[in-house]
């Protein structure tokens, strides 16, 4: 069933990242938080499925005949086993049973819609509030100022408890967050007023003092290391650049198995005590405000350089919607790869090993409509340098001139390098070289509180690819299309249309499914494993007995048609017979005819020839008598 992959397309807790909800200058940011309890002890399953529920130990009947569950007739039996006659955690697809079935319940109330709610390959809806659900968690932010209705939201959720009871199922009411300022969930910290999400303190103080008191010892196990590594990886997904700092601790795991025991070299003492440095600098700040230009940059074999265009603050909040939110593998692409890439032969498809990017058409129209101009100077390089590192390096010195221009601002960043996108995009690097250039950056990111949006274009598309050509940065190709205009105003319905029109609006990337299957009642199924079995077995006996009729009526098709092919192929065969022999008699005819003309050509040239013949007879007797004559002549005049 499509939508049980809901349960994934909706989770937000542990990817913060996907949380994108920047605040208006006088608005707060308000915690509305439903949690159900006892949550998979509500569900009604069918009897194979609690056949599987069977907990591996005896009773004896006077042992349990204190539980509800226990019948009279049990103690005619010497031993009895327990099963759990709900869905178990844990079991299979119990979770996405939960999240899915939870999930439809918010949807009949009518006062929720899918693209209310964050997920992994969603984008945040344009609304002032956006909810988030985990499998018996609901949450819901609201941005509110004081001209904002607060009963808006309130009524949502009173809306939900309403269904709650109707459908039995138990809230924690202990549990339960009304518009508060500040909260704590799925593992975060909220300060609505200063407007920042950090990892729990619960967790991170914990974290730090594990960290200090293993450098302390100087030696860990592997499997530890494993451990806190993960711990880090959670914390820092609040401020992905802070995850190019781990070198040494990945380093140190490498190639070793997990209970081996690992003497901390001076460099991972170091690295362990600049994380512990770094985790309170791991927010989300949502005030962030949007900068009010786009960024590109690019770099060749000896320049790296940037260029730069206005948007409006109000267009660039909306762009920050489509751009790149998954961090993909990443590494230093091969010499031979390098080479084609300096010289713009290399496909944008073969810069990773595996998944890549794709350009939006929304980055194409900027490169397109927007004049660019140069943004910083031109760095002229020294000496050779990997092709990847130039790029970075290009990006991250672009950033580290917005920061001082806009610093506590968000901004747009476009690049035709994969591998440059990519580890902006995720916060670090399998390549060491990459992640230094990155390390080098955290000072600018924390310090300025900047934050990077990213976007992939293809090298022909990128102006900031003419200023390391030695070209003058080129103009735009055409006017701003209407759409543009009016987004540029903060009005985006035109470009609602046209993202639908190249199928890149954010309700068909998402991938979720259709709404009408989250609503359709599903029904229980109440058979046996036992029952399930033989009806499976009449199934599949039906499915064989009918796939072997269809082959023997396909094989008597195949019978019949050959024979009919046959019959065609034989009248054929007679009629190219017969149309032979027609055109054997005919050539005869033909060279019959022909040799009796031929015949009376030679027989007119006999008698042309004969009588030619005779005629130089005649003559010569005349010309014989007229010279007897003449000599004749000329002896009487002697």
């Amino acid at each position: 069933m499509r939508s049980l992959r809901t349960e994934v397309d909706l989770y937000f807790g542990g990817h913060p990242t996907a949380l994108a909800h920047f605040l208006e200058p006088k608005q707060n940011l308000y915690l509305h938080a439903q949690d159900l309890r006892e949550f998979y002890h509500c569900f009604r399953i069918g009897e194979q499925r609690r056949n599987r529920n069977i907990l591996q130990a005896y009773f004896r009947p006077h042992e349990v005949q204190h539980l509800k569950a226990f019948k009279k007739e049990l103690w005619q039996e010497e031993e009895i086993v327990a099963a759990l006659d709900t869905l178990a955690m844990g079991d299979t697809n119990a979770v996405a049973f939960g999240q899915v079935s939870h999930l439809s319940l918010l949807l009949r109330t009518k006062e929720f819609v899918l693209e209310d709610f964050f997920g992994l390959r969603m984008r945040p809806s344009r609304k002032r509030w956006k909810a988030g659900l985990v499998i018996d968690d609901l949450l819901v932010l609201e941005a509110r100022s004081e001209e904002d209705d607060p009963e808006e939201v309130r009524s949502k959720i009173e809306k939900v408890r309403e269904a709650y009871t109707e459908y039995g199922l138990p809230r924690h009411p202990d549990k339960a967050v009304e518009g508060e300022l500040r909260g704590e969930f799925w593992g975060g910290d909220m300060d609505g007023e200063a407007g920042h999400i950090r990892p729990s303190l619960k967790r991170l103080a914990p974290l730090c003092n594990i960290l200090l008191e293993i450098v302390r010892i100087g030696h860990c196990s592997v499997g530890l290391l494993e451990v806190i590594s993960g711990s880090l990886i959670s914390a820092f997904q609040f401020r992905r650049r802070l995850m190019s700092a781990m070198n040494e601790i990945y380093a140190a795991q490498r190639g070793r198995a997990k209970q081996e025991i690992v003497k901390f070299s001076p460099e991972l003492k170091t690295e362990l005590l600049v994380i512990a440095g770094f985790l309170p600098a791991a927010i989300i700040d949502m005030r962030l405000r949007p900068a009010p230009k786009i960024v590109a940059s690019d770099a060749s074999n000896s320049k790296e350089a940037a260029v730069e265009a206005e948007v409006s603050p109000k267009f660039m909040a909306e762009m920050q919607r489509h751009s790149l939110q998954k961090g993909l593998w990443n590494r230093l692409l091969s010499p031979a790869a390098a080479y084609l890439k300096e010289r713009e032969k290399l496909q944008a498809e073969e810069e990773l090993p595996g998944e890549t990017y794709t350009q939006h058409p929304l980055w194409e129209e900027a490169t397109e409509v927007l004049q660019f101009k140069q943004y910083g100077k031109i760095k002229k390089v020294r000496g050779r340098r990997h092709i990847n590192l130039g790029e970075v390096r290009a990006g991250l010195a672009a950033e580290k001139k917005i920061s001082q221009e806009l610093p506590d601002h968000y901004y747009m960043r476009l690049q035709d390098s994969q591998v440059s996108l990519a580890c902006m995009t995720k916060g670090r690097s399998s390549s060491q070289a990459i992640n230094k250039e990155l390390k080098k950056s955290i000072p600018t990111v924390v310090g300025a509180n900047v934050r990077g949006y990213y976007g992939f274009i293809r090298s022909k598309s990128n102006p900031a690819d003419d200023p390391t050509r030695k070209q003058p940065v080129r103009k735009p190709t055409r006017l701003p299309p209407s759409w543009w205009t009016e987004a540029e105003d903060g009005r985006f319905e035109e470009l609602d249309k046209f993202l639908e029109e190249n199928l890149v609006h954010p309700t068909q990337v998402s991938e979720l499914p259709d709404p009408k299957e989250l609503l359709a009642d599903v029904q229980l199924d109440g058979r046996s494993s036992k029952d399930v079995k033989k009806e499976r077995g009449r199934r599949l006996r039906k499915e064989r007995i009918s796939k072997q009729e269809e082959t023997d009526e396909a094989v008597d098709r195949l019978q019949e048609g050959s024979k009919a092919v046959d019959k065609d192929f034989k009248n054929a065969s007679e009629q190219r017979s017969l149309l032979r022999s027609t055109e054997a008699e005919n050539t005869e005819a033909e060279r019959a005819a022909e040799e009796e003309a031929e015949k009376q050509r030679a027989e007119k040239v006999a008698d042309s020839t004969k009588e030619g013949a005779s005629s130089e007879e005649t003559r010569q007797r005349l010309e014989g008598h007229l010279a007897g004559r003449k000599r004749g002549a000329m002896g009487s005049s002697d």
